[in-house]
């Protein structure tokens, strides 16, 4: 069953999920809680204690780097009466809240530079927040980046996001709220790259950032959003890697997938779908063909158990939801197919569904999300703003379809290359139309040089390994 679009909705979010929690007052030192340890009781289902080998080198992950306090008021350059803190536990201020009026545009601002500039080059500057309401109204959306003058005093040459077109864009194809004001979403990750910024006058020096402002504007709607302090997380790797997965468990994965990939001397990922409805049913793979991929090295991704529909999770208690998300694993442990600690959303349970998302964060430590190509030509990239390693966010892993119409193969290799221009991370999904992947398969294989072809539990080992 095909994905929903997810730059076609507006996304979800709930901040019941296992780690996440707000940044502290002061100038963040780690991200937004995403490396918080999984609940108790989740502790034998993620998978982190047993990933299979690698052959990649150590990864080590670097420390993320402050940009700067956005969540304190009094941190902030003469904030406007529309900002005020938001309290966390024990009455600490962990947040501020921007309630937009209108056609006024905000800044938000620090009062300092920053004691050490910090090089944002290779990697994603990373503003946590929390979409309250009507956020997908947003008409300016904006982090610029400046290497000269204060806060108070900046000059006009500096970096920033286009703030009318790809700003606004980026931020509703990862919102975790629903819209308009039905329900607020989660604490969640907004990251771009240096390679997505614009210069403006001779622009920023941008391995020496002193400062960064963020620009918003509203719609018609007074939109809500509450904002924790930026931060660089540098990427993980040395080169860009790709990881190529394949949805709903056609066996078409064994038929044509893998041995193209033999070929290759690549491995891929996949997924069951309803694992309960579709295992050895006709056009799906059998047990005898997951053992081949096994064997072959191939991941297996978790995803749903007993449906894909929306309806009968809704039903559930917790309990009964992490019961079903349990079968899948435990059909894995049995059989010796690998322990699936990488996830996928499902085709009617995404983001979007508030009360079903704590499921995924207590059972996966990382969960994939389907976005459809952009309908733009290179240089563009085909997702806003690309993905990085570690990822972004880990409950919102972007992911491009990869049956795209053959006209449009470009889209492919563009997203490459955008991990490419990073250090970055090309993750593809495909169903069972895989016209494209032959080809797709060739460019990886010609550019071997510039990236590597892996999985993401080669690079979960790699990451726990002594370096």
């Amino acid at each position: 069953m095909r994905k929903k679009q997810v730059r076609k909705v507006a996304l979800i979010g709930l901040a019941a999920a296992a780690g996440i929690a707000l940044l502290s007052l002061g100038l963040a030192t780690t991200p937004i809680g995403f490396s918080g340890s999984p609940p108790e009781e989740a502790s034998d289902i993620i998978g982190d204690r047993a990933a299979p080998p690698s052959d990649l080198a150590p990864v080590a992950i670097p420390r993320p780097q402050p940009l700067g306090t956005f969540a304190s008021r009094a941190a902030l350059l003469a904030p406007d009466a529309a900002v005020t803190d938001v309290s966390g536990k024990a009455g600490k201020r962990s947040a501020v809240r921007l309630t937009t009026r209108g056609a006024t545009v905000y800044t938000i601002a620090p009062k300092e530079v920053l004691a050490t500039p910090v090089d944002i080059r290779r990697g994603f500057v990373i503003l946590p927040f929390r979409p309250i309401s009507y956020v997908e109204h947003a008409l300016r959306w904006s982090l610029q980046f400046h290497s000269a003058g204060t806060p108070a005093s900046p000059t006009g040459n500096y970096h920033e996001m286009d703030a009318a077109r790809d700003g606004p864009s980026a931020l509703r194809s990862v919102l975790t709220s629903q819209a308009k004001n039905a329900a607020p979403g989660r604490w969640q990750n907004f990251g771009v790259s240096a390679n997505d910024l614009y210069k403006v006058g001779t622009g920023a020096d941008l391995a020496h950032i002193s400062f960064v402002r963020l620009i918003v504007r509203g719609g018609a709607e007074p939109m809500v959003i509450e904002l924790g302090n930026p931060y660089f997380q540098p990427s993980a790797l040395d080169k860009a890697k790709a990881m190529i997965s394949f949805d709903d468990g056609y066996a078409s994965v064994v038929t044509n997938a893998m041995p193209l990939f033999e070929a290759k001397g690549f491995r891929g990922m996949y997924n069951l779908g309803a694992l309960q409805n579709t295992l050895g049913t006709p056009g799906h793979l059998d047990l005898s063909q997951l053992k081949q991929l096994r064997k072959a090295g191939w991941q297996w991704m978790q995803q749903a158990y007993s449906t894909e529909e929306i309806a009968p999770y809704v039903l559930m208690t917790p309990a009964q939801r992490d019961a079903d998300m349990r079968k899948q694993v435990q059909f894995a442990k049995d059989n010796d197919l690998g322990e699936p600690g990488f996830g996928s959303y499902f085709s009617q349970v995404n983001q979007a569904q508030l009360d079903v998302f704590p499921m995924f964060a207590r059972n996966q430590r990382a969960t994939r999300a389907y976005f459809t190509a952009r309908g733009v030509d290179a240089p563009d990239y085909p997702i806003l703003y690309g993905e990085n390693y570690p990822f972004i966010d880990p409950y919102l892993v972007k992911s491009l379809a990869g049956d795209v119409p053959t006209a449009n193969f470009a889209r492919l290799t563009q997203h490459a290359e955008q991990a490419i221009a990073t250090n970055g991370v090309a993750i593809y999904t495909f169903h069972n139309t895989l016209d494209n992947l032959p080809a797709l398969l060739d460019w990886l294989d010609q550019n071997r040089d510039r990236i590597d072809v892996v999985t993401e539990a080669d690079l979960n080992a790699a990451s726990r390994k002594p370096k």
